[in-house]
């Protein structure tokens, strides 16, 4: 069985890395995340898990960090720079792009340690980051490696 919940939030990024293109610009989108969790095992209730689960404990994860923030590159000085003395929110992805399949891969490696800390028996399934209605990167668990440091666990 599997359960699929989706979300939105507001987000703004740039390209950076010698990127040319209008992406190079500081803009913003309405992401949503497509979250898919495998399990053979029911709870009491009939369940794999409960939605409400999956909400606080994933989406409330994008609302903390993500939802309304800036998502920057590491190597993007500039722009951290200018965040930080207008005293604004913004998350850093790491030392990449900030593309959806970079945020896809990032949020996949966050919430697979969180589904594996706190509902063992489930396993994280594909994971969809939206950057428009019709384009979006789906990571798979094969497309990351190890989690990044202070997640999960």
């Amino acid at each position: 069985m599997w359960l699929v919940r989706d979300w939105t939030w507001a987000m703004a990024h740039r390209l950076t890395g010698g990127y040319q293109g209008p992406c190079s610009n500081l803009h913003g989108h309405t992401y949503k995340c497509q979250m898919s969790i495998a399990g053979t095992k029911y709870n009491p209730h009939g369940m794999l898990m409960d939605f409400k689960d999956i909400k606080e404990h994933f989406q409330g994860w994008i609302d903390l960090y993500l939802d309304h923030a800036v998502i920057v590159d590491l190597q993007d000085s500039a722009l951290l720079a200018f965040l930080t003395q207008e005293h604004s929110k913004y998350y850093v992805l790491g030392a990449c792009n900030t593309t959806a399949e970079n945020i896809a891969k990032h949020l996949f490696k966050i919430f697979d340690c969180e589904l594996a800390a706190h509902f063992p028996g489930l396993k994280l399934g594909p994971l969809a980051v939206y950057e428009t209605e019709h384009n979006r990167a789906v990571c798979f668990d094969s497309d990351v490696g190890t989690a990044p440091p202070g997640f999960g666990v």
